[in-house]
């Protein structure tokens, strides 16, 4: 299903969801450790939904039931507890924290935001670039080809072809 996944939204989404899985697995562990050290009185819940997650997670990567928009609906409310479950309480700052806070992990949060909203706006581009050239073919396939619509990535959609692949131009 992962692979699936990485063909209908691409490897950079496969890539953040593996980033987002670290991240998630950290928390986790921090949290099983305090859940060992006995300062947690939820180490039941967790485990449970920690053994629930886990078997759907591994059913959907076998299974492809996360296609489904209805699946995806339940998983991201499953995953919303369990992410609530394994987050740690924050502790609240004081003002002082804020005075003496470094400026530079603020400044890396702009860089890495500007450097996301550049690669969105590339991408978004890239993404209307295939969009037009999915509607410039589509005339020709219904018309000259007479396929029918096949599946995507099967004929209609290969974007970008080599110039001998493509619909003669007008």
């Amino acid at each position: 299903m992962y692979l699936m996944w990485a063909a209908e939204y691409g490897w950079i989404s496969i890539v953040g969801l593996a980033l987002l899985c670290c991240f998630a697995l950290r928390h986790w562990w921090r949290q099983v450790a305090v859940v060992r050290a006995g300062q947690a009185p939820s180490g039941l819940l967790l485990v449970a939904f920690t053994a629930s997650v886990l078997s759907a997670l591994v059913h959907a990567g076998v299974s492809a039931v996360f296609i489904a928009p209805g699946s995806m609906l339940v998983g991201v409310a499953i995953l919303t507890v369990f992410w609530a479950l394994m987050k740690p309480e924050p502790a609240q700052p004081t003002m002082a924290a804020y005075a003496t806070q470094s400026r530079l992990p603020r400044m890396a949060g702009y860089a890495l935001t500007v450097v996301f909203l550049v690669a969105s706006t590339v991408w978004f581009g890239e993404v209307l670039r295939y969009r037009q050239a999915m509607a410039d073919d589509l005339d020709y396939y219904q018309n000259e080809v007479s396929l029918g619509h096949l599946p995507r990535f099967w004929f209609h959609g290969y974007f970008p072809r080599h110039l001998s692949q493509m619909p003669p131009q007008k």
